[in-house]
């Protein structure tokens, strides 16, 4: 079946941040909760929820918005802390070279990204992808959502599609792919972690697993997906 739309994740799936993100979320928990957050829960259940559920599982108590609004704002300053001292963002293999093939073949398509749109700007610009993305067109976290599922649900929308059966989502962490699966899709390309690789077994939404879009678009090439 020929794809009719793809929906990209941004952090963790274009652009490779973990360390940053571990280093953000590390950092709330301790030095506001006093929590310890191991890589391995980061990776398994913390990666690709919206900024507003991060917060919420390091609280042990309920917080009011303003109270997520709070720490929100001082995990993304964290973020970009950890970014401007260790130049950590890293485009992932191919990214450019596949939107290239996406527009020149027609082929629709849009980002979904657990970041507010200053955050997301920033890393458009870092990267000169604003010839492949409108800032506009992607759906942010702006701490409106509260979970990622809502936010898979008003990019499914952008596609003019009889089934989300013709949507291919390219996702990185397990609770993004359990979001995407939840909104409905059911072709799903994996962007490979060593620490999750035990857990794709568990979704057989997953098609491909990958590490580089180079390898995606032999692939898609040989299966005539689009």
């Amino acid at each position: 079946m020929k794809a009719k739309g793809l929906i990209f994740d941004l952090n963790g799936t274009i652009i490779n941040d973990f360390e940053s993100h571990c280093y953000a979320c590390q950092h709330l928990a301790k030095d506001y909760f006093n929590k310890e957050i191991s890589i391995n829960e980061i990776k398994s259940n913390i990666i690709g929820k919206t900024n507003e559920l991060i917060v919420k599982s390091f609280a042990d108590k309920p917080l009011n918005q303003d109270e997520i609004n709070y720490y929100i704002d001082i995990k993304e300053k964290l973020y970009f802390e950890h970014v401007q001292q260790n130049n950590s963002l890293k485009l992932r293999d191919g990214v450019k070279l596949l939107f290239s093939y996406l527009q020149l073949k027609n082929i629709p398509y849009t980002i979904v990204a657990t970041s507010n749109k200053d955050c997301v700007s920033k890393i458009i610009n870092e990267f000169g992808l604003d010839q492949f993305i409108n800032i506009d067109n992607v759906i942010c976290d702006n701490n409106e959502f509260s979970n990622k599922k809502d936010m898979y649900d008003i990019a499914i929308k952008k596609f003019e599609i009889d089934s989300t059966k013709d949507i291919i989502v390219f996702e990185d962490s397990i609770p993004g792919i359990e979001a995407a699966i939840e909104a409905g899709c059911q072709r799903i390309v994996a962007l490979y972690h060593k620490a999750l690789h035990k857990y794709y077994k568990n979704y057989p939404q997953i098609s491909i697993v990958t590490t580089s879009f180079i390898d995606l678009l032999y692939q898609f090439e040989s299966k005539d997906i689009f």
